[in-house]
């Protein structure tokens, strides 16, 4: 299964930039030659950022996970070996592939032309920092909460979902384990941030 996410997981970052790619032709096939190499050179450029950006906190999101969860099951007693932990962790990302289908059916349905300031307006969106009114004074709190977003929830109710069967547990349990040891993690990285916020501002 970890394998066949892998796949779907490229595919779906590999449609991403074809779509893109496809409306820069498309809005540029009249332009000059010049103007357009630019614009795409630029959209590649732009593309590899955001690629290394995800690969990024990804990873350090599934270290995180793995490190926080196999510490937890440790501390409750629960023998598990590691190969599953990093498998159910790895699994649980399938959350982007749920937040990406629902990008592309929310532009689908609307008529939205798809180009990448069209996503990064959705992803946006999906942020919790976009529904609070912070004041200046807490400004600093802006970066450490927009951990909290769609594909993060999903991500932990994923997770959770798939502990039960280690567990042994119902899902409720389960994810209230989750909380209690990935949880925990998130928090770190929440006051790590805060800390860090504070002293560069």
């Amino acid at each position: 299964m970890s394998s066949a996410i892998l796949l779907l997981l490229v595919l779906v970052f590999l449609l991403e930039y074809y779509l893109n790619i496809s409306f820069i032709n498309k809005m540029f096939k009249h332009s000059k030659e010049e103007i357009y190499n630019e614009v795409l050179l630029e959209e590649n450029s732009h593309f590899k950022v955001y690629i290394i950006t995800k690969l990024f906190f990804s990873f350090l999101q599934f270290i995180a996970a793995v490190i926080s969860i196999n510490i937890g099951l440790l501390f409750f007693k629960y023998k598990i070996k590691i190969k599953k932990i990093l498998q159910i962790v790895f699994n649980s990302f399938i959350a982007i592939l749920i937040v990406k289908v629902l990008c592309y059916c929310f532009f689908l349905f609307n008529s939205i032309t798809f180009n990448r300031g069209a996503i990064d307006d959705f992803e946006e969106k999906l942020v919790l920092t976009n529904y609070l009114n912070l004041d200046s004074s807490i400004s600093y709190l802006e970066l450490p909460l927009q951990v909290i977003n769609l594909t993060h929830i999903l991500f932990i109710l994923l997770l959770a979902y798939s502990l039960r069967k280690l567990i042994n547990k119902g899902y409720f349990k389960s994810l209230i384990f989750t909380l209690k040891t990935y949880g925990l993690a998130v928090c770190i990285w929440f006051m790590f941030s805060t800390i860090m916020e504070l002293n560069f501002n």
